[in-house]
């Protein structure tokens, strides 16, 4: 009764309640610290409340399970932002919330860079390792497409196209991330941490219209 999210028939709309929970347990272990190479099946089932018998009724290993996990815990972020930046009324705010759901992530160092340096590392391990990262590529260029548009839709940019728009969004929220993760060593001593995002929030919206208009 293996699942395989590798399959096009295959969702994760559609995963059975047991596999739901043991890829929720699985996130949870790595947001609260858990070494992926050192995690045991029965790590997760436990996590889940289940029982670890119940794991091979869907996964022929822990390889198996581990890879389809972070393909659902990606896919879970993407949606995430998607649906937060989708919220947004003005293209400004679009940036703000974008970056304020990287804050998010960063803060989960455990669990997402813990997975996206595994998944970088591993990807030609198997299909599973490979459509984690075709897939994390793909959300990414969707969700920047979709703000590009949402900007000249809007009227707020000089610059019309979405693919330039994308490119430049996407530099300044890797620029903002990278920034964020190391704020500890470059923050005043008297600027509190709301005020670091404050400011740097205002320094990359500033970036992105100085260079699209």
């Amino acid at each position: 009764m293996t699942w395989n999210c590798c399959s096009k028939e295959e969702s994760f709309e559609e995963l059975p309640q047991k596999v739901k929970k043991m890829f929720e347990a699985f996130a949870s272990l790595m947001e609260q610290g858990a070494d992926i190479h050192e995690l045991k099946v029965s790590d997760i089932t436990k996590e889940a409340g289940i029982g670890k018998g119940t794991a091979y009724e869907y996964f022929s290993s822990k390889e198996e399970l581990i890879s389809k996990a972070q393909l659902y815990y990606f896919n879970e972020k993407f949606i995430s932002m998607r649906e937060s930046v989708e919220g947004a009324t003005t293209f400004e705010e679009a940036i703000e919330l974008m970056c304020e759901k990287t804050e998010v992530f960063l803060d989960k160092r455990s669990g997402l860079e813990v997975m996206l340096r595994n998944a970088a590392r591993e990807a030609d391990a198997d299909l599973c390792h490979r459509k984690t990262e075709d897939q994390a590529k793909e959300g990414l260029s969707g969700f920047f497409t979709s703000l590009a548009k949402k900007a000249v839709e809007e009227g707020s940019l000089k610059e019309k196209d979405p693919e330039r728009i994308s490119l430049v969004l996407l530099t300044e929220l890797i620029g903002y991330g990278i920034a964020y993760a190391i704020r500890e060593k470059t923050v005043e001593k008297k600027e509190t941490d709301e005020a670091w995002k404050q400011k740097h929030r205002t320094y990359c919206k500033e970036a992105i219209y100085a260079i699209l208009g």
